[in-house]
C-alpha cells in the first residue's frame, strides 16, 4: 500500500479522532452494512450512501487497489434512477435555473393541489429523465400553465371539447 499525500495529515489528527474514524469504520461496516439489503428505499440509499462515503475517504488517504471502486460499484447498485436523476440535475449545468418554475405538488408530475407544506415553495424534486434529454424538448419550456389552477382549468377545457 502506497499512501496518498492526504494520509500523513490524516495519521496525524488528534487521538481523539482517529479513534472515532475507528468506532464511525466499524459502525458502518458492520449494522449498516445490513441496510443496503433493506427493501425500504430510504435507509437502503442512506446505507449505499454512508458506505460510498466511506470508501471515498479511504481512497484519499491510502491506495488499496480497486476494493474501492468495487464497493463503490456495489453500493452504486442498490441506488435508484431518481438519486441518479438528482444529481444530474444538480450537476449539469444545461439544467439548472430553468427560466419558469414549476409549482410545488404533493407528488412530482402530478395535477394534484400544492400540500400546506410546499405551498409556494418552488419544486426542487428531480426532472423526470425525459427532462433531462438533450434532444427532447424541456418539460418546463412547454407552453403548460404554471399553477394547478390554470392545469385545472385546462384540463376542463379539454374534457369540453
Amino acid at each position: 500500500c502506497i499512501p496518498t499525500p492526504l494520509a500523513w495529515w490524516m495519521h496525524h489528527l488528534p487521538e481523539v479522532l482517529l479513534k472515532a474514524g475507528v468506532a464511525a469504520t466499524i459502525w458502518i461496516e458492520g449494522p449498516l452494512t445490513w441496510l443496503l439489503l433493506c427493501p425500504l428505499r430510504t435507509p437502503r440509499i442512506a446505507g449505499a450512501s454512508v458506505q460510498i462515503a466511506l470508501q471515498v475517504l479511504i481512497l484519499l488517504t491510502g491506495n488499496y487497489n480497486f476494493f474501492n471502486l468495487l464497493t463503490i460499484v456495489l453500493a452504486l447498485s442498490c441506488m435508484d434512477d431518481s438519486v441518479f436523476l438528482a444529481l444530474a440535475a444538480r450537476l449539469l449545468p444545461s439544467h439548472r435555473g430553468h427560466s419558469r418554475s414549476r409549482p410545488a405538488t404533493g407528488l412530482s408530475g402530478t395535477d394534484h393541489e400544492p400540500s400546506v407544506a410546499n405551498k409556494g415553495s418552488a419544486d426542487k424534486r428531480p426532472k423526470l429523465s425525459r427532462e433531462l434529454d438533450s434532444d427532447a424538448t424541456c418539460a418546463c419550456d412547454e407552453d403548460q400553465p404554471a399553477s394547478a389552477e390554470e392545469r385545472r382549468k385546462l384540463a376542463e377545457k379539454r374534457r369540453a371539447a
